[in-house]
Protein backbone atom coordinates (compact mmCIF):
# COMPACT_ATOMS: atom_id res chain seq x y z
CA UNK A 1 0.00 0.00 0.00
CA UNK A 2 2.86 2.38 0.82
CA UNK A 3 4.45 1.62 -2.58
CA UNK A 4 1.18 2.35 -4.40
CA UNK A 5 0.73 5.61 -2.51
CA UNK A 6 4.30 6.77 -3.11
CA UNK A 7 4.21 5.91 -6.83
CA UNK A 8 0.82 7.57 -7.35
CA UNK A 9 1.95 10.69 -5.51
CA UNK A 10 5.22 11.07 -7.42
CA UNK A 11 3.76 10.33 -10.87
CA UNK A 12 0.73 12.59 -10.46
CA UNK A 13 2.75 15.46 -9.00
CA UNK A 14 5.15 15.32 -11.93
CA UNK A 15 2.23 15.20 -14.38
CA UNK A 16 -0.31 17.59 -12.85
CA UNK A 17 1.53 19.59 -10.20
CA UNK A 18 -0.21 20.50 -6.95
CA UNK A 19 -3.56 19.01 -8.02
CA UNK A 20 -1.75 15.73 -8.66
CA UNK A 21 -0.55 15.74 -5.06
CA UNK A 22 -4.14 15.75 -3.78
CA UNK A 23 -5.16 12.95 -6.13
CA UNK A 24 -2.03 10.96 -5.24
CA UNK A 25 -2.91 11.07 -1.55
CA UNK A 26 -6.54 10.19 -2.35
CA UNK A 27 -5.53 7.15 -4.38
CA UNK A 28 -3.13 6.08 -1.63
CA UNK A 29 -5.73 6.37 1.13
CA UNK A 30 -8.32 4.53 -1.00
CA UNK A 31 -5.89 1.69 -1.57
CA UNK A 32 -5.09 1.56 2.17
CA UNK A 33 -8.81 1.36 2.99
CA UNK A 34 -9.46 -1.36 0.40
CA UNK A 35 -6.52 -3.41 1.63
CA UNK A 36 -7.62 -3.14 5.27
CA UNK A 37 -11.23 -4.02 4.40
CA UNK A 38 -10.01 -7.07 2.48
CA UNK A 39 -8.16 -8.26 5.59
CA UNK A 40 -11.05 -7.48 7.94
CA UNK A 41 -13.62 -9.50 5.98
CA UNK A 42 -11.40 -12.54 6.50
CA UNK A 43 -12.16 -12.24 10.21
CA UNK A 44 -15.70 -10.90 10.26
CA UNK A 45 -18.66 -11.07 7.89
CA UNK A 46 -19.38 -7.78 6.17
CA UNK A 47 -22.93 -7.85 7.58
CA UNK A 48 -21.51 -8.07 11.11
CA UNK A 49 -19.25 -5.08 10.52
CA UNK A 50 -22.15 -2.71 9.90
CA UNK A 51 -24.39 -3.99 12.70
CA UNK A 52 -25.04 -1.20 15.24
CA UNK A 53 -24.43 -2.20 18.86
CA UNK A 54 -23.50 0.10 21.73
CA UNK A 55 -21.17 -0.86 24.55
CA UNK A 56 -21.02 2.02 27.01
CA UNK A 57 -17.55 1.16 28.28
CA UNK A 58 -16.09 0.88 24.78
CA UNK A 59 -17.91 4.02 23.67
CA UNK A 60 -16.44 5.99 26.57
CA UNK A 61 -12.95 4.69 25.76
CA UNK A 62 -13.45 5.56 22.09
CA UNK A 63 -14.47 9.12 22.92
CA UNK A 64 -11.49 9.55 25.26
CA UNK A 65 -8.95 8.20 22.79
CA UNK A 66 -10.64 10.02 19.92
CA UNK A 67 -10.31 13.37 21.68
CA UNK A 68 -6.62 12.75 22.34
CA UNK A 69 -5.95 11.69 18.75
CA UNK A 70 -7.90 14.65 17.37
CA UNK A 71 -5.98 17.02 19.63
CA UNK A 72 -2.55 15.63 18.73
CA UNK A 73 -3.38 15.49 15.03
CA UNK A 74 -4.73 19.04 14.96
CA UNK A 75 -1.76 20.32 16.95
CA UNK A 76 0.66 18.65 14.55
CA UNK A 77 -1.01 20.23 11.50
CA UNK A 78 -1.10 23.62 13.23
CA UNK A 79 2.59 23.52 14.15
CA UNK A 80 3.57 22.36 10.66
CA UNK A 81 1.60 25.27 9.19
CA UNK A 82 3.30 27.70 11.59
CA UNK A 83 6.71 26.30 10.63
CA UNK A 84 5.99 26.79 6.94
CA UNK A 85 4.66 30.33 7.53
CA UNK A 86 7.85 31.15 9.44
CA UNK A 87 10.04 29.73 6.65
CA UNK A 88 8.17 31.62 3.92
CA UNK A 89 8.28 34.92 5.81
CA UNK A 90 12.02 34.63 6.42
CA UNK A 91 13.26 33.05 3.18
CA UNK A 92 10.57 33.65 0.55
CA UNK A 93 7.88 31.57 -1.12
CA UNK A 94 10.22 29.24 -3.02
CA UNK A 95 11.77 28.10 0.27
CA UNK A 96 8.55 26.25 1.05
CA UNK A 97 9.13 23.96 -1.93
CA UNK A 98 12.73 23.37 -0.89
CA UNK A 99 11.60 22.49 2.62
CA UNK A 100 8.94 20.15 1.22
CA UNK A 101 11.62 18.05 -0.50
CA UNK A 102 13.15 17.18 2.86
CA UNK A 103 9.73 16.51 4.42
CA UNK A 104 8.63 14.34 1.49
CA UNK A 105 11.80 12.27 1.79
CA UNK A 106 10.59 11.31 5.26
CA UNK A 107 7.12 10.39 4.02
CA UNK A 108 8.55 8.00 1.43
CA UNK A 109 10.32 5.59 3.75
CA UNK A 110 8.84 5.94 7.26
CA UNK A 111 5.72 3.77 6.61
CA UNK A 112 7.96 0.74 6.06
CA UNK A 113 9.05 0.99 9.71
CA UNK A 114 5.90 2.18 11.44
CA UNK A 115 3.67 -0.39 9.72
CA UNK A 116 5.33 -3.36 11.40
CA UNK A 117 5.27 -1.73 14.82
CA UNK A 118 1.59 -0.83 14.69
CA UNK A 119 0.68 -4.12 13.06
CA UNK A 120 2.42 -6.34 15.62
CA UNK A 121 3.56 -4.62 18.83
CA UNK A 122 0.52 -2.43 19.48
CA UNK A 123 -2.15 -5.19 19.30
CA UNK A 124 0.05 -7.51 21.37
CA UNK A 125 0.27 -4.93 24.16
CA UNK A 126 -3.50 -4.34 23.95
CA UNK A 127 -4.13 -8.06 24.39
CA UNK A 128 -1.40 -9.12 26.84
CA UNK A 129 -0.32 -5.95 28.66
CA UNK A 130 3.31 -5.31 29.57
CA UNK A 131 4.32 -8.87 30.43
CA UNK A 132 7.69 -10.56 29.91
CA UNK A 133 6.94 -11.53 26.31
CA UNK A 134 5.81 -8.02 25.42
CA UNK A 135 8.89 -6.46 27.01
CA UNK A 136 11.10 -8.80 24.97
CA UNK A 137 9.33 -7.83 21.75
CA UNK A 138 9.61 -4.17 22.70
CA UNK A 139 13.38 -4.56 23.09
CA UNK A 140 13.66 -6.45 19.81
CA UNK A 141 11.57 -3.82 18.01
CA UNK A 142 13.83 -1.02 19.27
CA UNK A 143 17.03 -2.82 18.27
CA UNK A 144 15.76 -3.95 14.87
CA UNK A 145 14.30 -0.54 14.07
CA UNK A 146 17.52 1.23 15.04
CA UNK A 147 19.65 -1.02 12.83
CA UNK A 148 17.36 -0.92 9.80
CA UNK A 149 16.82 2.84 9.95
CA UNK A 150 20.58 3.36 10.12
CA UNK A 151 21.08 1.27 6.97
CA UNK A 152 18.30 3.01 5.07
CA UNK A 153 19.44 6.49 6.04
CA UNK A 154 23.05 5.75 5.05
CA UNK A 155 21.82 4.55 1.66
CA UNK A 156 19.72 7.70 1.28
CA UNK A 157 22.65 9.96 2.14
CA UNK A 158 24.85 8.22 -0.43
CA UNK A 159 22.31 8.77 -3.21
CA UNK A 160 20.31 11.79 -2.04
CA UNK A 161 21.41 14.06 -4.90
CA UNK A 162 20.36 11.51 -7.53
CA UNK A 163 17.04 10.94 -5.73
CA UNK A 164 16.25 14.67 -5.76
CA UNK A 165 17.18 14.95 -9.45
CA UNK A 166 14.95 12.01 -10.41
CA UNK A 167 11.91 12.70 -8.21
CA UNK A 168 12.03 16.48 -8.59
CA UNK A 169 14.37 18.63 -10.70
CA UNK A 170 17.89 20.05 -10.24
CA UNK A 171 16.15 23.28 -9.14
CA UNK A 172 15.48 21.59 -5.78
CA UNK A 173 19.11 20.73 -5.03
CA UNK A 174 19.09 23.59 -2.52
CA UNK A 175 17.29 21.13 -0.23
CA UNK A 176 20.36 18.89 0.10
CA UNK A 177 21.76 20.66 3.23
CA UNK A 178 18.38 20.24 4.95
CA UNK A 179 18.07 16.50 4.41
CA UNK A 180 20.75 15.36 6.94
CA UNK A 181 18.97 17.44 9.63
CA UNK A 182 15.63 15.95 8.61
CA UNK A 183 17.04 12.41 8.72
CA UNK A 184 18.47 12.98 12.18
CA UNK A 185 15.04 14.01 13.42
CA UNK A 186 13.50 11.04 11.60
CA UNK A 187 15.83 8.66 13.41
CA UNK A 188 14.69 9.83 16.83
CA UNK A 189 11.05 9.86 15.71
CA UNK A 190 11.14 6.30 14.34
CA UNK A 191 12.98 4.97 17.40
CA UNK A 192 10.17 6.44 19.51
CA UNK A 193 7.46 4.55 17.60
CA UNK A 194 7.77 1.27 19.58
CA UNK A 195 7.42 3.33 22.75
CA UNK A 196 4.29 5.00 21.35
CA UNK A 197 2.94 1.53 20.58
CA UNK A 198 3.44 0.52 24.20
CA UNK A 199 1.93 3.75 25.58
CA UNK A 200 -1.20 3.48 23.45
CA UNK A 201 -1.49 -0.26 23.98
CA UNK A 202 -1.61 0.37 27.72
CA UNK A 203 -4.10 3.22 27.14
CA UNK A 204 -1.85 5.83 28.77
CA UNK A 205 -3.56 8.63 26.86
CA UNK A 206 -2.41 11.49 29.11
CA UNK A 207 1.21 10.45 28.69
CA UNK A 208 0.76 10.14 24.92
CA UNK A 209 -0.81 13.61 24.76
CA UNK A 210 1.98 15.10 26.88
CA UNK A 211 4.70 13.59 24.69
CA UNK A 212 3.14 14.93 21.49
CA UNK A 213 2.70 18.40 22.97
CA UNK A 214 6.37 18.40 24.00
CA UNK A 215 7.39 17.15 20.54
CA UNK A 216 5.46 19.84 18.65
CA UNK A 217 6.64 22.58 21.00
CA UNK A 218 10.25 21.47 20.50
CA UNK A 219 9.79 21.33 16.73
CA UNK A 220 8.53 24.90 16.54
CA UNK A 221 11.10 26.34 18.95
CA UNK A 222 14.04 24.58 17.26
CA UNK A 223 12.82 25.72 13.84
CA UNK A 224 12.79 29.35 14.93
CA UNK A 225 16.17 29.06 16.65
CA UNK A 226 17.88 27.33 13.71
CA UNK A 227 16.41 29.64 11.07
CA UNK A 228 16.87 32.99 12.77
Amino acid sequence: AAIVEACAYVLLVRSFGVIGAFWGVTIGMTFWAALLLWQVVKLEKLSDLIRVRLNVGLARELVRSGLVMTTTGSLTYLVNAMVRIHIIRNFGTTSNGVYQVAVAMTAYYIPYFTGGIWGRLFPKVCADGLNTGTQQEWTEALCLTAMLVTCVQLALMCSVEQIVRVLYTPAFLDALPLIPIQLMGDYLFIIAQPCFGIILGLSRMKLYLGVWIAYNFSLFVLTRVLTT
